[in-house]
């Protein structure tokens, strides 16, 4: 039978500790953001101890905010997060790819982000949780439909106080619109956050191993950001391929392709944000400009240019303008 150190349940015990403190701001407004880090821990202890010591002491700590706070929120900790973080925590632990770490961390938090959902559906309506689950689109039509219906009726609520009709019904179209895309795009924004949340854990997981003596392998900085070449060509008639079935309109895999375009146009905005940062740095290298001023004109550029970042992104995968890939010829010196 395999037994666990004492420090192990010690450490165990004290991180357990550490959530349970940041599930009491889980109500609290503008304080409850905390709970976004509520894998840093997890992932703390999956890397010191392994997967094991990480899920028990997760699981601790869900009964404990179940009892301190409310149970649905002891569930979430438990159902959103022990997974996510866990893997991510063992995945380091053994000693692999950091990127392995978080894009399966994030593919499991926009697993469990589902399963919180379906679970928010079943605290609204008092459905069974597993039925939510099993017919999960149906639900969430049914769930848009009903912020539908109750935005309309807010808006006709102005036909009384003299608003024209004509500009009651292009605000009712504009929200259909608007909910129907939201609807047709929800797994592209499941990941996304799924993702994004496990690369924000694993950099401020970094920062506090680091001082603690540890070190783990650390992603490329934001402005090298780069698809590889390989990966170029495969890259472009995919994108291809998805901007062909929009254009023509091929109805069954319409919502497959507005997903999958939504999504890479994100990689490229992401990319064509990391091509102004490199170039940025570099000025601030050249002309003495303190970071400071950096951060500030970036946030202006960001403002003025956020619509063509994707475009952006697209030129630099195929010029190569900040000559990061060394085997191109040309680029920008």
């Amino acid at each position: 039978m395999k037994t666990f150190n004492v420090r192990a349940m010690v450490e165990g015990a004290i991180f357990a500790a550490v959530t349970v403190i940041m599930g009491i701001f889980y109500n609290v407004p503008v304080l409850n953001t905390i709970t976004l880090f509520w894998p840093v821990p997890i992932i703390i202890l999956g890397y010191r101890h392994g997967f094991r010591i990480s899920i028990i002491s997760t699981a601790v700590a869900a009964v404990i905010i179940s009892l301190a706070v409310n149970p649905l929120v002891g569930l979430t900790l438990l159902m959103v997060y022990a997974l996510p973080g866990s893997v991510m925590g063992m995945i380091l632990h053994r000693g692999k790819s950091s990127y392995a770490a978080i894009f399966v961390g994030g593919l499991l938090l926009a697993a469990t982000a589902v399963l919180e959902f379906a679970l928010m559906l079943h605290v609204l309506s008092d459905k069974n949780i597993f039925d939510i689950v099993l017919n999960f689109g149906q639900e969430i039509q049914f769930y848009y439909n009903n912020i539908y219906e109750t935005t309309a009726k807010s808006v006709e609520i102005y036909s009384s106080l003299g608003v024209d009709q004509e500009t009651i019904k292009q605000t009712l179209e504009m929200i259909k619109a608007f909910i129907s895309t939201a609807e047709v795009l929800m797994p592209v924004f499941f990941i996304f956050t799924g993702v994004f949340t496990a690369y924000i854990n694993f950099k401020v997981v970094g920062v506090i191993l680091n001082r603690m003596g540890y070190y783990i392998e650390d992603i490329k900085p934001f402005y090298t950001w780069r698809v590889k070449n390989s990966f170029v060509i495969p890259v472009f008639i995919l994108t291809a391929a998805i901007l062909l079935i929009n254009y023509f309109k091929i109805s069954w895999m319409q919502s497959f392709a507005m997903n999958l375009l939504t999504a890479m146009s994100m990689a490229y905005g992401v990319l064509g944000l990391s091509v102004v940062v490199y170039f940025l740095r570099k000025a601030g290298k050249a002309y003495d400009i303190p970071k400071p001023l950096q951060s500030f004109i970036l946030l202006i550029l960001v403002v003025f240019l956020y619509a063509i970042l994707p475009f952006i992104g697209m030129f630099d995968l195929t010029a190569d303008i900040r000559r990061l890939n060394r085997d191109t010829t040309g680029g920008v010196k």
